[in-house]
């Protein structure tokens, strides 16, 4: 069967909308408890420029560091899995990005999911992200892990 590119194009746009689409509107994520950064520059993970999926892995600094570009569906076979960090929906969605060690305030496009800075918005230290509380990072390369505290004293003492 063959399916033609604008076909195969709309189909990947319909996919990634139902799976990663969050409004913009959204509350964050409640969020208990203390998290560490823990980096990872091996997570593969997708970004959508339409009408292609780029596919690679994010840098320490927080560049997409491309590795394979597909067309539409039907070119994925053999391809590893991966995370879309860049879908978005029917609305712009207010994030941070990731720039080494810093964070520019903005919001991914409806339409590209391109990021676009949010002008005049103040560059902050990585450090102090506050992570539940705060946007969430699009291109963060790493994750957040839960803190666990010792549950009685003779774990504190271990």
């Amino acid at each position: 069967m063959k399916i033609g590119r604008i076909t195969s194009v709309a189909l990947l746009a319909c996919a990634c909308a139902a799976v990663y689409w969050l409004p913009s509107n959204a509350a964050p994520m409640p969020v208990t408890g203390e998290y560490e950064f823990v980096a990872d520059t091996t997570r593969v993970v997708g970004i959508s420029r339409s009408p292609f999926l780029l596919v690679g892995t994010l840098n320490a600094q927080g560049d997409f560091i491309q590795e394979h570009k597909l067309e539409g569906l039907l070119s994925r076979s053999g391809m590893p899995a991966f995370t879309m960090i860049n879908s978005v929906g029917m609305e712009p969605r207010k994030v941070y990005e990731y720039r080494s060690g810093r964070l520019i305030r903005g919001e991914l496009s409806a339409k590209y999911g391109a990021f676009v800075p949010e002008v005049g918005a103040a560059v902050i230290k990585f450090e102090d992200y506050r992570y539940g509380r705060d946007l969430p990072i699009w291109n963060l390369p790493g994750s957040f892990k839960k803190i666990e505290k010792p549950t009685d004293a003779k774990d504190a003492k271990k």
